[in-house]
């Protein structure tokens, strides 16, 4: 006759109190013998319950806390996010250019996404980190006027352009 049965806790799971419970959503159990589950760290995320490992947070998107559940968030406006597994954006785009949320390529030239850098409008002129097409007087993280008597062509990275 058997008194009792012993059973390890399988990866995956964890078991508090000798119950069997599936790691949930957000974390992951990857070894056997689990009582407790640890969240996924930052820059990862696990839509699932019951797994070993969490996944990378994709390109163009970025996983600032721990715990998370879908793929993170959109890279920021005038960011690129072209690595897995970010925690936060920090690549500023680059000079001549805006970048739009979601930009996940530094390719000023790629044809295989739209979410690439795109080139600073004619007039005016474009610094690291712009987010828009849309100039805001005064405000950097937008494409800015060339100065009085000077033209800048489209891509410009300063104020000067070609007088």
């Amino acid at each position: 006759r058997i008194l009792f049965s012993y059973t390890q806790c399988p990866k995956g799971s964890y078991c508090p109190e000798n119950e069997i419970l599936p790691c949930p959503p957000g974390s992951y159990c990857p070894q056997i013998g689990s009582r407790n589950y640890t969240l996924c760290p930052a820059g990862t995320y696990q839509p699932d319950a019951g797994k070993v490992q969490c996944r990378p947070c994709s390109l163009g998107r970025f996983c600032p806390e721990s715990g998370h559940i879908e793929d993170g968030i959109q890279c920021i406006a005038g960011y690129i996010c072209d690595s897995h597994g970010l925690r936060i954006p920090v690549k500023p785009c680059p000079p001549g250019h805006f970048c739009l949320e979601g930009t996940l390529t530094a390719n000023l030239t790629s044809t295989t996404t739209v979410f690439r850098p795109r080139t600073c409008p004619a007039g005016f002129y474009c610094t690291f980190g712009v987010k828009t097409p849309i100039s805001e007087l005064m405000n950097f993280s937008t494409p800015q006027p060339c100065y009085p008597g000077y033209y800048c062509n489209s891509g410009s990275e300063g104020p000067h352009g070609q007088g």
